[in-house]
């Protein structure tokens, strides 16, 4: 937990090697399953670590870990801002989540929650050098 909020974040290295059709049946709710499955080829991979990202930002943000189920909840991806949805076994309000995606790298993808959303919501990625003395 952070002062006065609840932060999780994910990143994940987009290039690793993974087998989407075995892996997203065991950590993606129905929705999201749909959703890839009609996604082309040069976007399966992309949408994948999207949802993989965005759903291990938010366990973490609970501090729930793998004790909540992945298929409780889902992301739609189709607004400017990641939003989450819950089935009745994981009681929450999506009204008190914001999410944020990033590709730090050509090969990462980067995924933070938020709650509540506010001004601390308004995240930006920044790159910096370490000094040359380092």
């Amino acid at each position: 937990m952070a002062w006065g909020c609840e932060i999780g974040l994910d990143v994940k290295d987009s290039r690793r090697d993974i087998d989407i059709a075995a892996l997203a049946p065991q950590v993606f709710a129905p929705a999201e399953r749909a959703y890839l499955a009609r996604c082309g080829a040069d976007e399966e991979r992309s949408v994948f670590f999207s949802y993989w990202t965005l759903k291990e930002a938010y366990i973490k943000a609970r501090g729930m870990g793998l004790s909540i189920p992945l298929e409780a909840f889902w992301f739609d991806l189709a607004q400017e801002r990641p939003r989450i949805h819950f089935t009745p076994g994981c009681p929450d309000d999506p009204n008190r989540w914001a999410f944020h995606q990033f590709s730090p790298s050509a090969r990462h993808r980067l995924a933070i929650a938020i709650s509540p959303p506010g001004p601390q919501s308004d995240v930006r990625l920044r790159r910096t050098l370490p000094p040359h003395n380092l």
